[in-house]
């Protein structure tokens, strides 16, 4: 990874690591980090491209996944690809902040409700007092 002034670049080798292999099919697949946004792909040979997102367990957004493919590679084609983007900060932020606020609030709930008493009054309606904080008459 090289931090530029405007983003992130990914440097990657593209093709095989043996120069006397042969490879009929050849895919590489990227996966970026959640929140990235102006995703550019840099090759010096013609692969297809396509993109996808990956989401994992409690995921609300997903990783973008770059997925490249050239058939028929040779030694010729180990050249290093390079992916341009802009990652940000408040991605990596929202997603746990949105699960400690809704822990926050169901724990909140549960509490409050444990705290309330749900009796039947002498008409037949329901009340609902805290408990501890009633006040007890003296006959």
């Amino acid at each position: 990874f090289i931090s530029s002034g405007a983003g992130m670049v990914l440097r990657v080798p593209f093709g095989t690591s043996f120069q006397t292999a042969h490879a009929d099919s050849h895919v590489v697949r990227i996966t970026l980090p959640k929140g990235t946004t102006d995703i550019q792909v840099v090759t010096s040979v013609k692969v297809d491209q396509s993109r996808d997102k990956t989401l994992n367990f409690m995921d609300t957004s997903g990783c973008p996944v770059i997925v490249l493919k050239k058939l028929n590679v040779v030694g010729e084609h180990q050249h290093n690809l390079e992916i341009h983007y802009k990652a940000s900060f408040l991605a990596y932020v929202f997603e746990p902040a949105v699960w400690i606020t809704a822990l926050i609030l169901a724990l909140s709930v549960l509490a409050a409700s444990r705290g309330l008493d749900f009796a039947d009054s002498r008409l037949g309606a329901a009340t609902f007092t805290v408990k501890g904080l009633e006040r007890k008459e003296k006959s």
